[in-house]
C-alpha cells in the first residue's frame, strides 16, 4: 500500500428553488488512499441538514394528501442525518476509470415517525465509466 493520502473537507449548500423552496446543508470528510495497482478509495464521512421546508416536502403528508393516499397528516421538522460511504476508483487502461460509490445516509428522528418512510436510513450505490482528460 502507498503511502500517498490526502483529505478534504466539504461544505455544501443548496437552495431548492422548485416545490419546496427549502435548503440542504452538507458537511463532508473524505479521504483519499491509494492501493494497490493505482486503485484508490475514497472513505466519506459527513452529516447533511434539510430545512424544515425541505424535509416536509419529501416526508411531509398534506391534510389533502393525506384523504387521498389513506396516511395520516404528517410534517416534517427540520432533519439532520449522518452520512458514510466509501467511493473506489479503478484504473481501466489509458485515462479510463470505473467509478463504484456507495453511502449510507441515516436519517434523523424527525422523519422516522413519517407514514412514507419504511426504514430508518436510505441507501445508494451508484456505477460509471469515466474519462479523465489531461
Amino acid at each position: 500500500m502507498s503511502r500517498n493520502s490526502n483529505w478534504r473537507f466539504f461544505l455544501n449548500a443548496y437552495q431548492d428553488l422548485g416545490k419546496s423552496k427549502g435548503a440542504l446543508y452538507e458537511f463532508s470528510y473524505f479521504a483519499e488512499l491509494e492501493t494497490f495497482k493505482k486503485v484508490v478509495l475514497y472513505p466519506q464521512l459527513g452529516i447533511e441538514r434539510q430545512s424544515s421546508q425541505y424535509a416536509n416536502y419529501y416526508y411531509g403528508i398534506s391534510p389533502g394528501e393525506s384523504v387521498l393516499a389513506g396516511y395520516n397528516a404528517y410534517t416534517a421538522p427540520a432533519i439532520n442525518n449522518l452520512i458514510a460511504g466509501l467511493m473506489i476508483e479503478i484504473p481501466v487502461i489509458d485515462s479510463w476509470y470505473v467509478n463504484i460509490y456507495g453511502k449510507r445516509k441515516w436519517m434523523g428522528s424527525g422523519v422516522n415517525s413519517s407514514p412514507v418512510m419504511n426504514r430508518a436510513f436510505q441507501d445508494n450505490v451508484l456505477m460509471a465509466l469515466a474519462y479523465r482528460f489531461k
